[in-house]
């Protein structure tokens, strides 16, 4: 099952969120979701890390 949340947000600050870390705000819920999901805040600090290095996070298979 899949439900949909809105969330009021400006525009232009989803382009500044979605310049400075390279994913949609839909996917940076993902994220968050699933690492409580699937053990906790680990993986979320992880994503975080790689953020704050300005690693492209994209890249890895944070999105189950």
């Amino acid at each position: 099952m899949t439900d949909i949340i809105n969330i009021p947000v400006e525009s232009e600050d989803l382009k500044e969120f979605q310049k400075a870390t390279g994913m949609t705000l839909a996917d940076c819920i993902k994220i968050l979701i699933n690492s409580v999901k699937y053990g906790g805040k680990s993986e979320f600090e992880k994503v975080i890390d790689d953020m704050n290095h300005g690693r492209n996070i994209t890249q890895y298979n944070y999105l189950r």
